[in-house]
């Protein structure tokens, strides 16, 4: 396991490790899921808080608790290395996603690679990612950041792994920075359970920015230009020699 692999996994099962695994109902991309109708799907570094259905379908994570629940749940989940070849067969699955996954990974046009050879011909990718590092905080690297997204840079980015952007959408995240980043690297340090217990909370109350209904966009030669002032954003992959719509 990398030093990065180690220390999210530290992070994560400190944060995690006791919350029980959310309704993936409840996320904003549950209609864009839905919509899909994967029938044989893979979600990428998700912990307790799956965008899938659970029974039936695969997972991938470095936190041991959110795997033993998703197994629970009917999931097929496996405690597993991120920085490693993905343990499945070459087209296995007609979706794989992976939200807010790819910036923790060193070497991340690996894991892209790895994406593609698990992915169908005609499957889709669902990425997700904080965006511009003007945005960077301290908080970035507590939570297991390596980097942020230059929106210019993803073109060429996916383009290697064989991948064409279909459609994106802004997630309205709002990232901490000065006293907030603090704050809350204070009470991940001190107290996160608590960091955790809160936003659960908040969560079931809908106001987690990743509950907001997204608004998708086809991608266009613009499009980059569009997410300068963003901190997150969705996108929709097809391999490039099938850039059909859904």
């Amino acid at each position: 396991m990398t030093g990065a692999s180690s220390r999210n996994k530290r992070f994560y099962e400190r944060v995690w490790g006791s919350q029980d695994v959310v309704d993936y109902r409840l996320w904003s991309t549950w209609p864009l899921i839905n919509r899909l109708a994967p029938k044989r799907a893979l979600e990428i570094g998700c912990g307790n808080k799956p965008r899938i259905p659970v029974a039936g379908n695969y997972f991938l994570d470095i936190n041991s608790g959110a795997v033993d629940r998703l197994d629970k749940a009917g999931g097929k989940a496996l405690v597993f290395d991120l920085s490693t070849k993905l343990p499945f067969e070459v087209g296995q699955f007609d979706l794989v996603c992976a939200f807010e996954v790819m910036e923790h990974l060193k070497d991340d046009r690996k894991m892209m690679a790895e994406i593609a050879r698990v992915l169908s011909k005609t499957g889709t990718a669902l990425i997700s990612f904080p965006l511009n590092m003007k945005y960077w905080a301290d908080y970035d690297a507590k939570v297991g950041h390596v980097r942020r997204y230059e929106p210019r840079d993803l073109g060429a980015f996916f383009g290697q792994a064989g991948f064409s952007i279909d459609r994106y959408a802004v997630v309205k995240v709002p990232w901490p920075n000065g006293w907030q980043s603090r704050l809350l690297i204070f009470l991940v340090d001190y107290f996160p359970g608590v960091l955790a217990s809160v936003q659960g909370w908040l969560e079931s109350r809908g106001e987690s920015p990743l509950r907001t209904k997204l608004y998708l966009r086809n991608w266009t030669e613009g499009s980059a230009d569009n997410l300068r002032e963003e901190t997150t954003a969705l996108f929709i992959l097809k391999k490039r020699n099938d850039r059909g719509g859904f």
